[in-house]
């Protein structure tokens, strides 16, 4: 029921044992089949950079095959390879006998009922464009739009035309009871008129008094928040006045396991590039102060260590790319 075709790489190539060298996988091959057609096509690169490419075409087959049941192999050693390509024959009981490839003259174009049928499955494989009703190039006509749902025009129905025209009507409502007419159970309306008393109008004095009272506190408060605002940004803007020009910002920082931490950020008077050998650093530890300086600025910045930080083992860490010098002292014990 099948027929193999057999390419030896070394003698149908014409290149020898390359062919075997430079074929290696069988995705270097391209198999197509047809009912009456055979393509292998091959291109590999050699070894001087060419691109060879490779065809072998059998059109047309002497007898019909089953192209999707074709299966191609790549067979033999590394210095001798072979492919092999097993056809199945559409006619197993057919037997094929000399040449494989047939006349060309004999490959004739289907006629009569034949014709027909292939038209029509290609007419049929085709798929018609949707029609699009209710355009301006394709209206719907009188009897479609007869057909679509009309508000009836009573107890505010709008159930479509052709169910109103079978029910005999749109449906009527039917009334319920009545529902009573809400009754007032105040009396208000009937209780006599009776004038204020006067220590209501003293309670009223009373909280407007207190209303006001209320609002002087929150003003004071306002303004001594505010007072307290400006003179920190006083005392700041006289600690940043007292620093010096290659110091841009100074900050304290307690870190969650409660040591002290000052960084001191450097400006672009110290500049560029600064590293740890720039930076000249001196503790005083009777006076609890650390002078800190730049080889390049003649004014040095002097720090008071907190009290509750201690000065054995202060740990600096300069970090380049922020400019930042960060002192890390651990609490005394």
């Amino acid at each position: 029921p099948t027929v193999v075709i057999l390419l030896e790489l070394n003698e149908h190539l014409g290149l020898g044992p390359e062919a075997s060298e430079l074929v290696e996988v069988l995705p270097q091959f391209r198999v197509k089949c047809e009912a009456e057609s055979v393509d292998i096509q091959l291109r590999l690169r050699r070894k001087d950079g060419q691109v060879w490419h490779f065809q072998l075409l059998l059109d047309p087959l002497c007898k019909e095959i089953v192209p999707e049941d074709t299966v191609p192999k790549l067979r033999g050693k590394d210095g001798k390879r072979r492919l092999e390509v097993k056809l199945f024959k559409r006619e197993k009981q057919l037997s094929w006998y000399g040449d494989i490839v047939g006349d060309p003259r004999s490959k004739k174009a289907p006629t009569g009922k034949d014709a027909k049928t292939q038209k029509g499955k290609e007419i049929g494989n085709e798929k018609a464009p949707p029609v699009q009703k209710g355009t301006l190039m394709n209206p719907l006509t009188p009897e479609e739009l007869a057909r679509l749902p009309t508000p009836s025009g009573t107890g505010s129905d709008n159930r479509p035309s052709t169910w109103q025209a079978s029910a005999g009507g749109a449906p009527v409502r039917l009334a319920g009871p009545e529902t009573p007419a809400p009754t007032s159970t105040s009396t208000s309306a009937t209780k006599p008129f009776e004038p204020e008393p006067r220590h209501q109008k003293a309670t009223t004095t009373t909280t407007t008094t207190t209303t006001t009272t209320t609002t002087d506190d929150s003003t004071a408060a306002a303004a001594a928040a505010a007072a307290i605002d400006e003179k920190d940004r006083n005392d700041n803007e006289t600690s940043l006045s007292k620093l010096p020009p290659w110091v841009s910002q100074l900050e304290e920082v307690l870190d969650p396991e409660a040591q002290v931490e000052i960084r001191v950020h450097l400006g672009e008077s110290a500049g560029k590039p600064v590293t740890m050998k720039d930076l000249e650093l001196e503790v005083n530890e009777a006076a609890r102060v650390i002078q800190l300086k730049v080889q390049s600025e003649a004014k040095q910045l002097r720090l008071d260590v907190p009290k509750t930080a201690s000065l054995q083992g202060v740990v600096p860490k300069f970090r380049k790319a922020t400019r930042v010098l960060e002192l890390r002292f651990p609490n005394q014990a």
